[in-house]
């Protein structure tokens, strides 16, 4: 059993409810998982003091200074089993970037860097090899209907609903999700390189 942080940058958004999901699939692997916002984290977190740490943040259409939470901790979440779940909702051309332009030839606005170019600019940024890494990608608000539909499911639970998740939504940004959930919780059974 390893502990774990769990942060997003957003409490209360589809990150916050991301970064909940996950600790509720690392406790059910047996895992003591902790849920914080690290646009505000507790004055005293140490994350030399977890076995692990998985970072749910909004992937911004330009990648400028990381968060100031990524930005302190860099260096720990190098020596610990970490992952980066990236939720990107970009959409089309970027007008007014400041990045290098890659421009569309048809429009000639500056088109947003793919959500991977932009997750490596992150990391690269920081210094941060995370372990694992995931991009769930929210279109045209996909993902806050995910989200939805995961609290209609476990309300419907309380309720005492026996049916089975897969009726209530599809899930296929969730079952990435879970994947990438198991395959941190297997690792946090090995010690760290």
């Amino acid at each position: 059993m390893g502990r774990v942080l769990v942060g997003s940058n957003i409490g209360g958004s589809p990150t916050g409810s991301i970064a909940d999901y996950v600790a509720d699939r690392l406790a059910e692997a047996r895992h003591d998982p902790i849920v914080i916002n690290t646009t505000h984290p507790p004055p005293n977190l140490d994350l030399r003091r977890y076995d692990g740490c998985v970072v749910v943040r909004a992937l911004p259409p330009v990648v400028t200074e990381p968060s100031p939470f990524l930005r302190a901790n860099a260096d720990v979440l190098n020596r610990l089993h970490s992952g980066l779940i990236a939720v990107d909702s970009t959409d089309g051309p970027l007008e007014g970037s400041r990045q290098k332009p890659q421009t569309e030839p048809s429009t000639g606005a500056t088109a947003v860097p793919p959500a991977a170019e932009r997750v490596d600019a992150l990391c690269e940024a920081l210094g941060w090899e995370p372990t694992y890494t995931l991009i769930v990608e929210d279109r045209s608000g996909q993902l806050f209907s995910i989200v939805w539909n995961e609290l209609r499911y476990r309300l419907s639970k309380l309720r005492g609903d026996t049916r089975p998740r897969e009726r209530i939504a599809a899930r296929r940004q969730w079952a990435a999700i879970d994947d990438f959930v198991a395959s941190f919780a297997a690792t946090l059974e090995k010690p760290h390189p």
